[in-house]
């Protein structure tokens, strides 16, 4: 028996042994912050837990500095309709774990009123300051323009960056004027002084630098002394796809001296800011940083109740800083408003008690309002990107790059007024975006750069380095010259809906495999028509897939009035492109797309290798429908099953190349005949042009193109374009399948007016809660009895939609049965009913 008590003991004599030397992991901690409640001098037991909610902490600083010590499933919660003005959380490299450290939001005894429960904290990267504290009068030289002295509330080093009032962007005083105060993208020939020529180049007094005279006739009959335009910010269009933005060095009559050299293949146009005497107009403002005065000519019917002033600084460009080597973090539930990064990440290192703080990064736009002083950096300059990983345990990335972020997490935030809402440097995998509504950013919505040297490591088994998705993106690049204007940039991208965007709306990255799905992008190339909707264009290596697919692009503008381009002129020049692949990108699949009126091209590639363009929907009124540079060994291409269409008597595909011989030699044009055959052999592609109101189809339209060597164009018909190319499987459209077109794209259309309805309704209701936040932490009580206009439509808010499945079927079910295995069928079906239901019920 007693080996029996022996065995039955041994077990519970460890059990206690290891009970006593048992150490438990701390649980993981919540931390509370309220701007209106809290008080840093709190100990860390009045904070810590559920109580914690009525006696938080109160700054960013006291978070920054608890966040130094967190732990894996610490929770720091800011409480919601607070707001933090003028601050910046600082979040230091984090300890690995399973469980992530949370940025998130709290609500404190929620009331019935339904729009409380929509509040957020707000994240303030401003100084914002009540009008009514400070004594304003009008300014001598023009009455309409109010003057305010800020000293007693803006201290030295802050130099000023944007002013916002009534949390509305002002411009500096411009010339010539906006004609429209409220549109400040679309800039019309009246709103800028041009042309203008390059006549020489002038070396500066200190003999180190270059800059471009340019001439104009225009320039002297504006009647300003010499020297007048010394220290403004010329802001040139920089042909039809970018703005430059430089400094004034010197002016003489009709020339003026610039900074830097321009580059621009056109006649150029500019408007001048930043000379205080050209304050004139409504919505224009200057705050002069050294006397501290604020100039501000107000719009009509708004009187000034809040400034907000931005400042360019190496302490606040940025509200969350994310430093180098932070990893495991979500970020949810905040508001991040007027800055000049949302999110900044991998830029940033946390001094030491000895170190001073880190220098600004460059960024494209920066512009000092008060002495007209600009940079005429680049994008390029900031090299910022995003990075996000898999599990930390297993993740061969963690090793590669100490200087990145990764395991991070932003969704469900909101981001407005900001140059860049978020940005991510040196990306390695798996950062996430999702979930937010970004709008009213100058530059860029999600901008993510990868370090060629980690792309070189990457493998397609390996996990994408950013992923964006299910994010509404709208108003970026809305003041024309102030910034690139492109909504995101990142290698996989999904699920997101982009409109009022001023350039480019998704930017791929082509060092690694690009996924490009499922989006909706509407109202694009408003300021310039950049590279495209979507596009991959940059000049490296372009290793990896790409893929783009089902993603539905209306509605291209490319702004040729600007530059003083006829809208009949060549899409080359002028026009806007849905789909633009450049610099001989290979290895892609564009597959399923839905094109209509881009008004440029549908679908754009330099140099077509290792390709498939297959079974698209393009109806493009103005423009051309494919433009594809063939170059040789293209046989594993593909041009097949796309539907082509035009109400008019445009191009609907164009094949060009800049190599040697005539059509049907060997190498003519890049190809051979048997290479061009291959890659439309059997393409079932569908060919369709008519004039609106013909009852049929026009099939000896020329509405074929083919670039010969030295530029020459042959236009042709359907019947001479089988003959040159051996597209034997294409075919011209039948009377019901042009009737079809037609009624598809009208459905295509009320879709989209009811998306711009209820986007109205969102921005009233973002308004609505900003406008009851107030700065040093009051807060103004939501009137529960406050709606939304009802012209504005139902509110949508990161959730909830009237755009029912319903809807996307009505759009999709007229399609005929002879047209289910066609690009139109298979689009409009599998594209709208799939994804826009998808898309906008979330």
């Amino acid at each position: 028996m007693l080996p029996a008590v022996c065995s039955t003991r041994a077990p519970l004599l460890l059990v206690l042994f290891l009970s006593l030397v048992y150490i438990p992991l701390a649980e993981p901690a919540t931390y509370y912050f309220s701007s209106s409640l809290g008080k840093d001098s709190r100990l860390d037991e009045e904070v810590i837990g559920s109580e914690g909610m009525r006696t938080p902490w109160k700054t960013l600083a006291k978070a920054s500095e608890k966040l130094k010590l967190a732990k894996p499933g610490d929770k720091f919660l800011f409480r919601a309709g607070d707001s933090w003005s003028r601050e910046k959380l600082v979040i230091p490299p984090l300890p690995a774990g399973l469980q992530p450290i949370t940025i998130g939001a709290y609500h404190l005894d929620a009331s019935k009123n339904p729009w409380e429960k929509e509040e957020l904290p707000i994240f303030d990267g401003s100084s914002t300051l009540l009008a009514g504290n400070f004594r304003w009068q009008a300014w001598e030289a023009d009455s309409h323009v109010m003057v305010a002295n800020l000293k007693s509330a803006v201290p030295d080093n802050f130099v000023v960056h944007h002013v916002y009032i009534n949390n509305i962007l002002f411009v500096p005083p411009r010339h010539p004027n906006l004609r429209n105060y409220n549109d400040t993208v679309a800039i019309s020939p009246s709103e800028l002084l041009g042309p203008f020529f390059v006549t020489s180049s002038k070396q500066t007094p200190a003999g180190t630098y270059k800059g471009d005279v340019i001439r104009s006739p225009k320039l002297a009959t504006l009647n300003k002394p010499d020297g007048y335009w010394v220290g403004a910010r010329a802001v040139l269009r920089d042909g039809v796809h970018n703005w430059q933005r430089v400094s004034v060095i010197g002016h003489s009559n009709d020339t003026l001296t610039l900074s830097s050299a321009v580059a621009a293949s056109l006649p150029i146009y500019l408007y001048l800011d930043g000379v205080l005497s050209e304050l004139d107009s409504p919505r224009e403002a200057w705050y002069d940083n050294h006397g501290k005065n604020l100039y501000v000519f107000p719009i009509p019917g708004q009187p000034i109740d809040l400034v907000s002033l931005v400042a360019l600084s190496a302490n606040t460009p940025a509200v969350v800083e994310i430093a180098k080597g932070a990893k495991n973090l979500v970020i949810e539930n905040i508001r991040f408003e007027k800055s000049i990064f949302g999110i900044r990440s991998g830029n940033y290192e946390v001094p030491s008690a000895n170190q001073p703080p880190p220098s600004v990064v460059p960024w494209a736009g920066v512009y000092d309002a008060g002495t007209g002083e600009g940079t005429a950096t680049s994008i390029v300059d900031l090299k910022a990107q995003s990075i996000i990983m898999g599990p930390m345990d297993r993740n061969p990335w963690l090793n590669l790059s100490p200087t990145g972020v990764y395991n991070v997490t932003v969704r469900n935030c909101v981001f407005l007024r900001t140059d860049y809402a978020m940005t991510f440097h040196n990306a390695l995998p798996n950062i996430v975006v999702e979930n937010n509504d970004i709008g009213w950013s100058l530059a860029y919505g999600v901008l993510s750069e990868i370090d060629p040297a980690l792309s070189k490591t990457w493998s397609p088994k390996d996990p994408p380095f950013v992923v964006v998705t299910g994010n509404t993106v709208h108003h970026i690049g809305y003041m024309s010259g102030f910034g690139d204007g492109v909504g995101i940039q990142a290698s996989r991208v999904d699920n997101n809906s982009l409109w009022s965007i001023g350039s480019t709306a998704i930017l791929g990255n082509p060092m690694v495999k690009n996924v490009i799905t499922q989006n909706v992008i509407f109202d694009f190339g408003l300021q310039s028509t950049g590279y495209g909707a979507i596009a991959n264009a940059n000049p490296l290596a372009s290793d990896g897939e790409k893929l783009y697919a089902h993603n539905i692009i209306v509605n291209g503008k490319g702004n040729w009035g600007s530059v003083g381009l006829p809208i009949e002129d060549e899409m080359e020049e002028g026009g806007a492109t849905a789909i633009y692949l450049g610099f001989q990108l290979r290895d892609f699949y564009i597959f399923n797309n839905s094109l209509v009126n881009v008004v440029g091209r549908a679908i754009a590639h330099d140099g077509m290798t290792n390709g498939t363009v297959k079974d698209n929907f393009v109806l493009n009124d103005v423009g051309e429908g494919l433009f594809l540079g063939f170059k040789t060994n293209t046989s594993l291409g593909a041009v097949q099953g796309n539907t082509l269409a035009t109400r008019g008597k445009k191009v609907l595909l164009t094949l060009g190349s800049s190599h040697s011989g005539n059509l049907k030699s060997y190498r003519a044009m890049g190809y051979t005949t048997k290479e061009v055959f291959h890659a439309f052999d059997r393409g079932r592609n569908l060919y369709c042009s008519y004039v609106e109101g013909m009852t049929s189809p026009a099939p000896d339209q020329p509405v074929f193109s083919i670039e010969k060597y030295e530029g020459s164009i042959l236009l042709i018909n359907f019947t001479n374009w089988r003959s040159e190319t051996g597209d034997t499987g294409g075919s011209v459209c039948s009377d019901s399948e042009l009737a079809q077109i037609d009624s598809q794209w009208r459905a295509i259309d009320g879709l989209l007016s009811k998306y711009r309805t209820e986007s109205v309704g969102r921005e009233q209701l973002l308004h609505r809660l900003l406008s009851a936040s107030r700065p040093f932490g009051y807060r103004e009580a939501l009137d529960p009895s406050w709606v939304p206009p009802k012209t504005a439509g139902p509110i949508v808010y990161r959730k909830g939609s009237s755009i029912t499945a319903e809807d996307a079927t009505i759009a999709s079910s007229a399609a005929p049965p002879s047209m289910k295995c066609s690009p139109l069928g298979t689009v409009v079906s599998l594209v709208l009913a799939s994804t826009i239901a998808r898309l906008l019920v979330r």
